[in-house]
């Protein structure tokens, strides 16, 4: 069943294209990688997707509406796609419970995020304290608040210690395993070939791959050099004159 389904997404800025007509699909009970080098349009898309941005055209369908449009948004997709947000002196359990409120979550469900993500023993602990990893920890909290069958992470990892890490990636699966939907932009591809069922693979703002993870036949390469090959196998006439990368 699809979660989320992409559908000729393109996004301008100015004269210049950086998301070039986007098309995928993300399934429930299934970990779906979105991989790409550094400025290739991977976070611009996901923000399109959510509605932080408008996009130039095509469109993003969560369940059978936009973003926009679903009636409690926080129930029905979690994402971490941008900074937390959050004002420096308040502690994690504050930031949390603000959101909780706001989005008529149970004030319950704060603290069995902060312990799910490993804060359950800092959540009072001011914000501007906390580590790189800990503020990720925190913005997969918020994420996770109101319970949603869909995540939408982008480089969720980062921050993370190799034990934190391999958490995240526990995590992923088990959300996966209980049948959430699972988007997570990452360069950690080492990781991710470990739980991934499906990939998107953006290069310089147009797709190169989108599908089972069976389909890049993984038997005689890893999933790094299945991605570099598939980069790599794209012509560099792709990039037009007035492309920019993001």
């Amino acid at each position: 069943m699809i979660a989320i389904s992409v559908r000729s997404l393109c996004k301008d800025y100015g004269t210049q294209r950086v998301v070039d007509d986007i098309s995928f699909d993300v399934p429930y009970g299934a970990v779906t990688g979105f991989v790409g080098a550094n400025g290739s349009g991977k976070t611009t898309t996901m923000r399109a997707m959510l509605g932080l941005i408008e996009p130039t055209s095509g469109h993003t369908v969560f369940h059978d509406s936009s973003y926009a449009a679903l009636p409690d948004p926080r129930r029905s997709v979690g994402a971490v796609v941008d900074r937390i947000g959050a004002h420096p002196s308040h502690t994690a359990r504050q930031h949390l419970m603000m959101i909780a409120l706001a989005s008529g979550v149970p004030r319950s469900r704060v603290a069995d995020c902060l312990a799910q993500v490993g804060l359950g023993e800092v959540g009072d602990k001011r914000l501007s304290q906390y580590s790189m990893g800990m503020m990720q920890r925190c913005a997969l909290a918020a994420a996770l608040l109101g319970s949603p069958p869909i995540l939408m992470l982008d480089e969720p990892a980062n921050g993370l210690d190799p034990g934190g890490i391999r958490w995240l990636r526990e995590q992923m699966r088990g959300w996966a395993d209980d049948g959430r939907a699972v988007l997570v932009s990452t360069h950690q591809l080492a990781e991710l070939a470990v739980i991934v069922d499906r990939l998107v693979v953006i290069d310089r703002g147009s797709l190169a791959f989108a599908g089972p993870i069976q389909e890049l036949d993984l038997t005689s390469r890893t999933l790094e050099e299945a991605v570099f090959e598939l980069i790599a196998a794209r012509s560099d006439s792709a990039l037009g004159p007035n492309r920019v990368l993001r």
